[in-house]
């Protein structure tokens, strides 16, 4: 019935345009067939594809649809009749639009803590507190969208991060994927890396942890005792990823969409009235999120931010970077000047024991929020209020310490000169 719902919204596009089509065409049998073809060809027609795609279309979800969207931009680019009018139409309601959001969004720090992925294929702006989230159309859109809202943030914000992965965000518009829908979330779990948000699975703070404690507050209750189970199956001390109730949850949300989401909204809702589920008080959340029908909203604050992204992520590389030094010097694969080297241009990177500093803060804050998450005597209401605030800080301090690690570089290759 879902499937119907979207053929209904589908169709009647089509409908107008054979009625369209058929006024100048006329009503006959060629004048009708013509506007049917017409009909097909107003976005995408589904039913144009081979053997071969049909088959593929079965295991890797929108491949038909991936490959016809890139054929009729590029189709439509090259037909002198219709170029002018594709253009007109993307300047006036995609790329005239996302300068106006642009410019409206400057000034507003939480839009730009959005993943510049997330933003490439939605235009987000907050009201109130309610962050907005409408997605554009691929390939076009994103190209569209994309490409104009981080001109604006280079140019007029001076953002030198402003094109970062957005060659990534194209690709993944215009180009089908590869990885049938089954196996999808294996790669990922491996990865611990959602594909198309770029944010982590577990937790990084949690990674390092056996399985039955890589969860994020907001796992679901399902997923949790699915990861009890598992742990019970496998060891209590297994660090075995099928125990992890963040990969079991990502598992559900890959295979099932927005209909697992809801499926398991409905069932943590059964266990909490069966009196399985934690008797703890969650933070408020609005009824859209609580039923998994979310699509035009948002969470904000919360963890997977640009900010704390990128911190994480610096952190993550100078602990690799560290440890491999510390590795070759103690098994002596290098010659004492190659190290004495290596160290140089280490410490032109990063200051380390202040990395180390900020992110045992991180930790500190995050141990506030699931202390704050786990207390029964404080209410949902005040447990979202704190949490948010704790969230807000986390982000501002990670985005002073990213500036602080860029100052950092800046100022070792000023002193190189």
């Amino acid at each position: 019935w879902l499937r119907k719902v979207a053929e209904i919204s589908e169709e009647g596009n089509r409908l107008a345009e054979f009625a369209r089509a058929l006024e100048v065409e006329g009503k006959t049998r060629l004048g009708k067939e013509i506007a049917a073809f017409a009909s097909r060809d107003l976005s995408i027609d589904f039913a144009k594809m081979g053997m071969q795609t049909k088959a593929l279309n079965q295991i890797i979800p929108f491949w038909n649809a991936t490959v016809q969207g890139g054929e009729k931009l590029f189709r439509t680019l090259g037909s002198g009749e219709d170029r002018g009018e594709f253009i007109a139409r993307v300047v006036g309601f995609i790329v005239l639009p996302s300068l106006m959001l642009a410019w409206l969004n400057q000034d507003d720090e939480r839009v730009k803590e959005f993943q510049e992925q997330e933003k490439d294929f939605n235009f987000i702006t907050c009201i109130g507190d309610t962050a907005l989230k409408i997605p554009v159309p691929f390939e076009t859109g994103v190209i569209a969208h994309g490409l104009t809202q981080r001109m604006y943030n280079y140019f007029m914000n001076k953002d030198p991060e402003a094109f970062e992965g957005f060659m990534g965000s194209i690709a993944d518009a215009m180009f089908p994927g590869f990885i049938p829908a089954l196996a999808s979330p294996f790669i990922e779990a491996r990865a611990n890396r959602n594909f198309f948000t770029g944010g982590r699975i577990i937790p990084a703070g949690k990674e390092d942890l056996i399985a039955k404690y890589q969860y994020k507050n907001n796992s679901s209750m399902t997923a949790r005792l699915f990861g009890r189970a598992m742990a019970y199956m496998l060891g209590q001390e297994t660090r075995s990823k099928a125990a992890s109730p963040a990969i079991i949850d990502h598992f559900i949300n890959s295979w099932g969409g927005g209909l697992g989401r809801l499926m398991i909204s409905i069932s943590d809702a059964a266990l909490e009235a069966a009196g399985l589920g934690d008797k703890i008080p969650k933070p408020t959340q609005p009824i859209t999120e609580k039923f998994g029908l979310d699509a035009f909203v948002t969470r904000f604050p919360r963890a997977n931010t640009r900010s704390i992204e990128k911190f994480y992520d610096n952190y993550q590389d100078a602990t690799a970077r560290q440890k491999s030094l510390k590795y070759a010097e103690k098994m002596n694969l290098e010659t004492e000047e190659a190290q004495e080297a290596s160290y140089q241009r280490f410490d032109k990177l990063y200051d380390y024991r202040s990395i180390q500093r900020a992110y045992k803060a991180m930790q500190k804050s995050q141990r506030e929020i699931n202390n704050i998450w786990n207390d029964p005597s404080i209410d949902s209401d005040m447990k979202k209020t704190l949490i948010d605030e704790l969230y807000l800080q986390q982000i501002e301090f990670c985005k002073e310490a990213n500036e602080d690690i860029r100052a950092y570089i800046e100022e070792t290759k000023q002193k190189a000169k």
